[in-house]
């Protein structure tokens, strides 16, 4: 019979990560390890669409691959430029870069109102945290090692646990790149822990 089943993964932080639509003759359990068996599968994926698609391909499937969101800057360059300015004035003691993207256009944003070789040396002299490997790769491109990195899955809750860990956060100033959609569970918690957010969309 012609069937379409959801195959999904919840990321540790109960998002959901991926949703795969199959669609074919259901000669056996998917669930199983036999792989696809020729299978079209129709897979929605941003970031790691290449891999992905061979992954399908490996297990027998064929695999169609298409993004599931774009990323789209925010026009207005105000909140980066205030950013850069309040970190070479000393105003913020850290700053946790979330993406690669933002911090690529957090730096495109602000190179032609602000001294940047400045303002690249006040990066590198306050607490840097990157979230995840597209995060430490984009500083890199700028000269920039961060000074913390959060471990595998890269979510809020390590990133948390990685500041727990290397840096007290009562009553100290720390800025956070956003991407998309704000995270309150991160701003709460480190809120709770007392330190004074400061959120800039990119």
């Amino acid at each position: 019979m012609t069937a379409v089943k959801r195959l999904h993964e919840i990321t540790p932080d109960g998002r959901l990560k991926r949703l795969v639509y199959i669609e074919g003759v259901m000669k056996k359990d998917l669930s199983s390890n036999t792989g696809f068996d020729g299978l079209r599968v129709a897979a929605f994926e941003s970031r790691r669409n290449t891999e992905l698609a061979r992954l399908i391909e490996k297990r027998g499937g064929v695999a169609f691959v298409s993004h599931s969101m774009q990323e789209v800057v925010e026009e207005d360059t105000r909140p980066s430029i205030d950013l850069a300015n309040h970190i070479m004035t000393g105003e913020m003691d850290a700053l946790v870069l979330m993406t690669g993207v933002g911090v690529r256009y957090l730096m495109r944003s602000v190179e032609r109102h602000v001294d940047m070789e400045r303002f690249l040396n006040c990066l590198t002299d306050m607490t840097t945290i990157a979230r995840g490997p597209k995060a430490i790769a984009a500083l890199k491109e700028y000269g920039i090692t961060p000074t913390l990195s959060v471990a595998s899955p890269n979510t809020w809750r390590e990133l948390l646990v990685t500041l727990d860990t290397h840096l007290p956060l009562n009553q100290i100033n720390i800025a956070i790149q956003e991407y998309g959609k704000p995270n309150p569970s991160l701003v709460a918690g480190l809120e709770a822990r007392g330190a004074k957010v400061h959120s800039v969309k990119v």
